[in-house]
């Protein structure tokens, strides 16, 4: 793991520090390299001669089985060139890109790129590009956690200042996990784009903050992902509920080709059922909770608990049906003596359903992996 402040720096061949012989130091160090599967890093522009894109670009392009990324940005980026004769006001707004394009060239490059299938991206930059970015040089990743802030679809008459050069984002989404405002129109533009190319791929999807009604519509309502996965932190409005209630009934729907239209030369079709429902605040409806239980899909749920949660009524659906085969109950403060808790046990076990309880909230979205 590389952390905020370290430097790459030419450091004395190993043999000579431990008395290795060279062929041996250089096996070792191959068997290193190769061993690294996951990196995580942080990049803080406003740290003078922190780590930079330039010198990520070179260990990744050192660890051949790489499959995993994970980038923290922060800070004021760096001044770019001044263009003469553009408007005073985008002059002095104007930065250079994140990620230079010779740093880019050479991630797009580097024989472990079509390895890398995992990204998460932490950006508090001023600028946050960087995702577009990287999308543009790994379009193998397949599971992509996002958190601060997300970028927006631009369409100013200034080229330069566009942060969506692609007409779709290039990869195909197995998974996506948000930790970010999504209220803002200009943010369900942008999840729209990125998963454009996901329509067929999607299957898990993890809100940490309370995502627009707007957004979950869409993609519930109005396209063809095959979620299987959800994970929400609240779902106390009737509206949400409504809309992941959807997902529940198995609808045969049929295959879209690129178009988007109903593709008459394939005649198979695509089940759309949930399979797992986490929802991390206590505060959920008692509706919501029995009608998951009852969909008759749902095999994985997880749900919070407080003093007030009917959780007799939870046990006695539980017992009623038989789809079920984990259930993980976080327990919030005055959940503990909650008691109910006796009766959702006692059905849990009659029907051989695995329990699981925490007081962790970590520990509870570990679970939902």
């Amino acid at each position: 793991m590389i952390t905020r402040g370290s430097h790459l720096t030419n450091s004395p061949p190993l043999s000579s520090i431990a008395g290795i012989p060279p062929t041996l130091s250089f096996a070792y160090s191959d068997i290193l390299r190769g061993s690294v599967a996951e990196l995580n890093v942080i990049i803080d522009f406003n740290q003078y001669d922190g780590l930079t894109f330039a010198k990520l670009s070179h260990v990744i392009s050192l660890c051949p089985n790489l499959q995993r990324v994970g980038i923290s940005v922060f800070g004021m980026q760096p001044q770019g060139r001044d263009v003469v004769g553009t408007p005073n006001q985008w002059r002095m707004r104007r930065l250079a890109p994140p990620i230079p394009d010779e740093v880019l060239e050479e991630l797009r490059v580097a024989p472990n790129a079509s390895r890398i299938s995992e990204l998460k991206l932490n950006d508090w930059s001023d600028d946050p590009k960087v995702l577009t970015q990287l999308l543009g040089v790994w379009p193998s990743i397949t599971s992509l956690k996002i958190a601060g802030k997300l970028p927006t679809i631009n369409n100013s008459i200034d080229s330069a200042l566009s942060t969506t050069p692609l007409d779709t984002a290039p990869c195909a989404l197995e998974a996506l996990s948000l930790n970010c405002t999504t209220s803002a129109e200009s943010n369900v533009d942008f999840i729209k784009w990125l998963l454009e190319g996901s329509r067929q791929t999607l299957r898990r999807l993890e809100f940490q903050k309370e995502p627009s009604g707007k957004l979950l519509e869409d993609i519930f309502v109005r396209s063809a992902f095959p979620l299987e996965s959800v994970y929400l932190p609240s779902c106390a409005s009737p509206a949400v509920g409504q809309i992941i209630r959807h997902r529940f009934v198995r609808t045969a729907t049929p295959l879209l080709n690129e178009d988007n239209e109903i593709d008459g030369d394939h005649a198979l079709l695509q089940a759309q059922g949930l399979k797992q429902v986490y929802v991390e605040d206590p505060s959920t409806p008692l509706k919501f909770l029995v009608s998951t239980i009852r969909s008759g899909t749902i095999q994985r749920l997880g749900f919070g608990v407080d003093g007030l949660t009917d959780l007799s009524s939870v046990a006695r659906s539980i017992k009623a049906q038989t789809g079920l085969r984990h259930v993980a109950a976080r327990i919030c403060e005055g959940g503990g003596g909650n008691l109910g808790l006796g009766s959702l046990r006692i059905a849990c076990a009659i029907r051989g359903i695995e329990l699981k309880e925490t007081r962790d909230v970590k520990e509870f979205r570990a679970w939902n992996a």
